[in-house]
Parts: C-alpha cells; structure tokens; sequence
C-alpha cells in the first residue's frame, strides 16, 4: 500500500521540483502554531487534546519545501475506558513532510505529505499511565495568508496518524516567519 503511495507523490512532484529557483527569500522558515486534536483509539472513546507545534521548513524553489514539525501536549482532554475516566495528553509527535505550496503574492495554498511518529499518554487518579505510540503515512491541506513580506498565518488540517493503534488528527492555526 505505501509503495503505490509513495511513487504516486514522486512523480506528482515532479513539477514542483523543476520550477525554476527564485534566489530572493530562500533561507530558513520557522513557525509556531496550536493543534486542535481529535484522538481515537481501538480501546478506548475519542478525546481532543491540544498541542504546540513548532515546524521548521526549508525552500527548494518556489513551489517546493521541506518541512519538519515538533508537537508536544499543553492541554489534555477527557475520555472513559472501562468505567474509569483518563485524561489524554499529547506527548510528542515528530513529523517530517514533503510541502508543495501554490499560490499569489499574498496567498498561499499547500498539501503536506509525509510519515509521523506520535506518543501519547492516559492518565487515571491512582493508576499508571497508560502509553500510546504510533508511526503512520501522514497528510494535510492548508491555505494561508501573508501578514507582512515574511510573515505567513495559515489554517491547516492534518492526519498525522490513522489505521493503526491510534488515529490523530486536527486543525492548527499557524504563524511563519522567514529568515
């Protein structure tokens, strides 16, 4: 199943990898953003932890980027299993992507296609964590909008995770700045 996949977006990317390279503006992209989660897992109810996200991204030419995403929890959420009620928690997912982004002067529209490795943790009074972790084919859209010359807000949707021992997904709101 992934070799199909995998081979699909290489040659899709083709196009984007023979644009021409612009000089101006090539240098390093970081951006903070916040992820509204949505958490599921075979054994227990969906939950909607939220998390920080920090991604750092690297221009090949104008329609081509190299993105690296770090996530940890910073707000936990409610869900029962068993007659007890956990409390999910995002511990960390790392996400490498692949971007090709489109757009005008002041508008940009992008897909990410990539693979996520992700930790979580449900926490009960008196009772060990219980620990998730999964590796999974991730993929997002999102479009944004330029605040200044290098300043970039962005709506995003992304599965980082699905079809294994845990499915994560969700919507962030992002800021990116070039430097």
């Amino acid at each position: 199943m992934r070799l199909p996949v995998l081979l699909a977006l290489a040659v899709l990317s083709f196009p984007a990898l023979a644009s021409d390279r612009d000089d101006k503006g090539f240098g390093l992209i970081f951006g903070p953003g916040i992820m509204f989660g949505s958490f599921s897992s075979p054994d227990s109810d969906s939950a909607a932890p939220n998390s920080v996200s920090l991604s750092l991204e690297k221009p090949v030419n104008k329609n081509f980027a190299w993105r690296a995403d770090y996530a940890f929890g910073i707000d936990g959420d409610d869900t029962e299993f068993e007659g007890l009620t956990y409390n999910v928690e995002v511990d960390r997912i790392f996400s490498g992507f692949m971007k090709l982004h489109f757009g005008s002067e002041w508008s940009q529209y992008y897909a990410l296609v990539g693979f996520s490795k992700g930790e979580f943790s449900a926490h009960a009074d008196f009772l060990p964590a219980y620990r998730y972790s999964d590796m999974s084919l991730s993929w997002g859209a999102g479009v944004g909008m330029k605040v200044d010359h290098k300043t970039l807000m962005s709506l995003e949707y992304i599965s980082y995770m699905a079809g294994g021992d845990v499915d994560f997904a969700g919507f962030g709101l992002r800021f990116t700045q070039e430097f």
